[in-house]
Parts: structure tokens; sequence; C-alpha cells
């Protein structure tokens, strides 16, 4: 096989360590500066192509080292068993996979491009003679507030400046289509063990809501009939509350943004949570994560939107919203209740044209 052969090829040899694929490759016992041959001024590809050809090699690790015209960028062949990755900004960490086992974990490029919406045309919103939208939410008026750059719903987008742009761009949407992280500590930085970066504490189906209704679900999931009173942003009053109710949340605190928060919601669809119950779809290579709601979505009011912002309430919407772009059963989402299954038929159509409507930068 050519080289360029193999090198088309080779990023679908290699899976993420434990702790997805976001930093310096390291052993199971936490070890890294694990023996390895080290290539410079190579794109990523090469590195895994060089990796993928030489049989010494378990893992790459690649890092940019330095931005400028030449490209300084360090590419090691790892020589070692690699099983995890310790997160470090600026460093990935992937696996080879033994040669018998390997297979394509998302679709190819060729194939996404030419991939069709199988879910049924959303009608378009006419502002002109229907105002903006208002009232109880639905899919055409999530979609009308979607397509809208303007729209309120985009602050907290605008706010972060967290999806850059060019190839740091598209890699953000490869890597989240992947689930790169899923296999995270979604409530680090919470008090006690379950906090630690290396713990995974939460079980159970994904809950999504209203912070006040996930607490009060959670906690009669544990038969607490009369919880105390919920504290308004108090998230470690979640935690507590969900860790034994066996549901996954997101609280990450001080590293949450609103990019993070569409990485955990796709890690939700895909069912790549960890203990997230998921089966396959009908999407080749894509499975369908449990989803459950403490807040149903047919209750949201897109004035609540707007009387006044909060943003608790608005990630909730922005969260309902991009299931409905993002689900071939968009339909079906509004009319799931509260403690009833949802299960998201990934359209990947549509997940391509959530970069174009994404907030530039």
């Amino acid at each position: 096989m050519s080289a360029a052969a193999i090198g088309s090829r080779a990023l679908q040899a290699f899976e993420d360590p434990r702790g997805g694929s976001r930093g310096v490759c390291a052993s199971a016992s936490g070890r890294h500066h694990l023996a390895a041959d080290v290539r410079w001024l190579l794109s990523e590809l090469e590195c895994a192509t060089l990796c993928l050809q030489a049989d010494s090699c378990t893992a790459y690790e690649y890092a940019h080292i330095q931005t400028d015209h030449r490209g300084y960028n360090r590419c090691e062949l790892q020589r070692e068993p690699t099983a995890r990755a310790l997160r470090v900004s600026g460093f990935v960490c992937r696996v080879k996979i033994p040669r018998g086992d390997r297979a394509v974990s998302t679709l190819s490029k060729t194939s996404l491009k030419n991939l069709v919406s199988r879910a049924t045309p959303v009608e378009p919103w006419d502002y002109l003679t229907l105002g903006p939208p208002r009232g109880q939410l639905d899919v055409r008026k999530c979609d009308a507030l979607l397509r809208n750059p303007e729209d309120h719903l985009w602050h907290l987008f605008r706010h972060a400046h967290c999806l850059g742009t060019g190839s740091d761009r598209r890699r953000f949407f490869e890597d989240i289509l992947s689930g790169h992280d899923c296999d995270a500590n979604w409530i680090s930085h919470s008090a006690g063990a379950s906090g630690r970066q290396d713990a995974r504490p939460l079980t159970g189906p994904a809950l999504l809501g209203y912070d006040s209704h996930i607490y009060k679900k959670c906690m009669a999931e544990r038969g607490v009939r009369e919880p105390p009173p919920w504290r308004n942003a108090d998230f470690q009053q979640i935690v507590d509350a969900c860790l034994l109710a066996q549901f996954n949340v997101i609280r990450v605190f001080d590293w949450w943004n609103a990019c993070r928060n569409l990485e955990w919601q796709m890690c939700v669809i895909l069912g790549k949570l960890p203990g997230q119950p998921a089966f396959n779809g009908t999407v080749k290579n894509f499975q369908r994560g449990e989803i459950r709601f403490a807040t149903a979505p047919s209750n949201l009011v897109i004035e609540q939107l707007r009387h006044p912002p909060e943003i608790a309430v608005d990630i909730f919407f922005l969260e309902t919203c991009f299931f409905s772009h993002l689900c071939i059963n968009r339909q079906e989402l509004f009319h799931t209740k509260v403690d009833e299954p949802f299960y998201c038929e990934l359209d990947i159509a549509a997940y391509k044209e959530l970069d174009r409507l994404l907030p530039p930068g």
C-alpha cells in the first residue's frame, strides 16, 4: 500500500485511551514520559502514519509545541503500552488498534459530505407575518431560534468565544462527533473524591432540565419525599443528590462554557457517558444513549428566555433546541414526558449544518 493510501486511513486505525485523547500518553498507573521515538515538523496525519507503519509503535503523542510559519510540532511514537491520557493542553494521545480489531468509529468524511437529512423538513418560520416566535416551544420555533444569529439563545456562545476558526473549528466538530472526551468526570472539581479528574462516579441515563427540577428528580429517585429546599445555583447540592440517584449530569464548575456543554450533549446523544445505557441506532457506527428529562421539553415557554435572562434556563433551552435540530425523531422530543426515556436518532446532515449555524469565533 502506498504512503498516501496508508495516510488516508491512518487516523481510523487509532482509538482514544481512557480519559480521552487530549493529553499526554501515560501507562495504566499514570506514568508518562514513556519510551518513544521523537520526530519533528510533521502533521498529525504524518505522525499517525509513521506509527501505523512501525510494529514497535503502540500509540502516538502529538504536541503543538510552537506555532509559526515552520510549524514546530512534535510527534512521539510510543514504544510502551499506553492506557490513558493525562490532560495537558496542546497534546493529543491516540492508541493504535490491534490489526485484527480495526474498525471505523465514525462515518468517513466522504460519506458525511454526501449525507442528506432523513428527518422530516421543518417548515421555515415567517418572521414577516408571524413575528418572533412566542409561547410554547416546539420543533418549528426551535428551528427559527437557531437560524436567527441575533437571537438571545446564542449569547452563551458569543460570550465564550470557544469555537475557534479554520482548522481549530473543524477539529472541534470532528472531535465531539467521535466522542473523544466522553469518558471524563463530568462533575470534576466538586467536593470530595468524586470530584477528582480521574474519578468516574456517575452512571445511568443522562438527566436534563432546570436545576431545581433535576435536584427534585434525583432526590425523589432516592426515595426522599420531602428534600431540603433547593438552594439556587448550589451546584454541589445537585451533585450530591444525583450521585446516589444514578443519573449522569454535567457540573464541571470552573471550566464550563457553551462549547463544553455541547460536547457533553453530543456524548449524551451518542450514549458515551460513563455508565450510560445505550443501544445501536439505525445510523451505522452510532449508538443512541438513554436520556431522561426532569423538565419536559414541551413545558418550555419562549418568554422564559427573556424575563429575566438566567443562564441555567438558557442552557436548557439551548440543549432542547440542539436536540430538536440534531435528532431525526425531533417531533418525539416534544412528546416525551418526565420519567420517560428519550433516545436521539442522530441526524448527521443536521450535525454538519450546526457548524454553519453556530456563531463565529
